[in-house]
């Protein structure tokens, strides 16, 4: 009678083959680098399952039924949510080499990040060194005057790839790029004073698969940003 039991239990009640979570990205970061290493993530940890969302800014979680949402930290997310700091940003001009060769230098524009260049152009004065400030003059005087901004910082990115110019992106969304030899970086990438965070309802630590997750994030984040940047730390 108790085996009869506990197999009707098992039958109304199957156990989950693993823990779900549902992780909103900024989309950018999702595409360009998240979701190609999605794969890594499932062979290190089986037993989690990540169900990935496409979304910035501000977010309802109760609402949307997210577990974890990854992004910059620049918009204020309520008193009401943990924020783990992952990864300082790291951004720079990139583009084909071509891109680079001779002035005038096409400078792409977009306006989910309207002021990129002159982000970069601020954190690149404030380094202060001659290397920085010979990039800097480079860019400055030879550049075309502005062309008509993308609507997003993906869409800048891919024209930057196609050969139409140079946008400023993050180390993390073009060192896939960097390493394959498709794009370059030939004034290397500095600190924005920008950052990305992952925000949830719930201390990471209380659970199991949040905490797994935030520290997988960490580490790939700073694996994939380490060749491009170690020189400029």
């Amino acid at each position: 009678m108790f085996e009869q039991l506990a197999t009707t239990v098992a039958s109304l009640h199957p156990p989950s083959p693993s823990d779900t979570l549902v992780v909103s990205c900024e989309p950018t970061l999702a595409m360009r680098w998240l979701i190609p290493r999605l794969a890594s993530f499932s062979q290190a940890h089986p037993g989690i399952s990540l169900h990935l969302h496409s979304a910035g800014g501000p977010l309802d979680f109760e609402s949307a039924g997210v577990d974890v949402a990854i992004r910059r930290n620049d918009f204020f997310w309520g008193h009401s949510l943990i924020a783990e700091p992952l990864a300082d940003e790291w951004i720079g001009p990139v583009g084909l080499p071509s891109a680079f060769d001779s002035p005038p230098i096409s400078h792409l524009h977009t306006r989910t990040r309207a002021h990129a260049w002159q982000d970069w152009q601020r954190a690149m004065r404030a380094a202060s060194s001659p290397e920085r400030l010979k990039h800097l003059e480079r860019f400055e005087t030879s550049a075309n005057p502005a062309t008509p901004p993308f609507e997003h910082f993906y869409l800048s990115l891919q024209a930057a790839g196609a050969g139409l110019g140079a946008a400023i992106g993050s180390v993390y969304m073009v060192c896939d790029e960097l390493n394959a030899g498709r794009l370059v970086a030939p004034a290397g990438f500095i600190r924005d004073g920008s950052g990305y965070v992952a925000l949830s309802r719930e201390p990471f630590a209380d659970n199991p698969a949040k905490a797994t997750l935030l520290n997988w994030l960490r580490t790939a984040l700073t694996e994939s940003a380490s060749p491009w940047v170690a020189n400029v730390q």
